[in-house]
């Protein structure tokens, strides 16, 4: 195997993969949602565990999912 090939022997790129971009995002930002209540039903067991920063996590994706459909609104 090997890591560095001249480009005059590099094979060319590869195509990009058509995604719809506004499905992907709404699944992710539902799932973060989900887990969102999730932990926040688990609020305590969490603080006693010194693990909310797993529902710190959720609140954040949520954030960015809502944001990327800001960027994405083609």
């Amino acid at each position: 195997m090997k890591f560095f090939l001249p480009y005059d022997q590099r094979k060319p790129d590869p195509e990009p993969a058509k995604v719809d971009i506004k499905r992907v995002l709404l699944i992710g930002t539902f799932v973060w949602g989900i887990a969102i209540i999730v932990l926040s039903a688990l609020y305590q067991p969490l603080a006693d565990a010194g693990l909310l920063w797993w529902l710190h996590t959720s609140i954040v994706g949520f954030g960015l999912g809502i944001f990327g459909f800001l960027v994405v609104r083609t």
